[in-house]
């Protein structure tokens, strides 16, 4: 590419920026590979649409390590990026003055162990009292794992738990996992949620 101002005194400047000459046609853009750092899809697990999921525990359990899981090889960076997509319903309890959340992590398939950082809370009922009319929430929220050894095999759970600033106290949270896509289905549409792995 030629810049000429047409002033005396200026130089003309040439440079390649790498675009396309007049006429030419950009070349098509091709999604990344999954390749160290590609950004590349690595794996889906998608709920089976038969009931909704529930932990009334303040550890972390697999929402359904049958079908809400991913295993994939760990791409060339060490980093992948894990999407939890899904509709919730907060926790209540009848007990005054306590406050409850809902907490998303993920977990290793085989151990049990977390990866990565706690999200949370996902909903937040303070003082909650009443046992329905709680507004569903839909969620969608990244977790960036790192220190993976590249080219290792893994396989995440996506795991949920209730936190409360009352020790004692016994709630249930759900991660709504009904309904159906397709024609037909008009505004009740889908609520099955998605967990996606991502080369990162």
């Amino acid at each position: 590419m030629t810049i000429d101002n047409g002033q005396e005194g200026y130089p003309v400047i040439e440079a390649d920026v790498g675009g396309n000459e007049p006429g030419e046609v950009a070349p098509p853009w091709t999604p990344p590979t999954s390749g160290g750092g590609g950004g590349g899809l690595l794996g889906v697990g998608v709920g089976d649409g038969s009931s909704q999921y529930s932990t009334n525990s303040q550890f972390f359990a697999p929402v359904d390590a049958a079908h809400l899981t991913v295993a994939f090889t760990a791409p060339a960076s060490g980093r992948v990026l894990v999407r939890l997509s899904g509709l919730i319903q907060p926790p209540y309890t009848d007990q005054p003055d306590t406050s409850l959340w809902s907490v998303w992590g993920v977990l290793d398939h085989t151990t049990g162990d977390q990866y990565g950082k706690t999200v949370g809370p996902i909903d937040n009922m303070p003082n909650a009292t009443v046992e329905s009319g709680t507004p569903d929430q839909c969620v969608s929220v990244p977790l960036l794992i790192t220190g993976l050894t590249a080219g290792k095999p893994y396989q995440f759970d996506w795991g949920h738990a209730v936190a409360t600033n009352s020790p004692g106290t016994t709630a249930t949270a759900y991660v709504v996992n009904w309904g159906e896509t397709g024609p037909g289905q008009g505004a009740a549409g889908s609520t099955i949620p998605v967990m996606e792995v991502w080369s990162a």
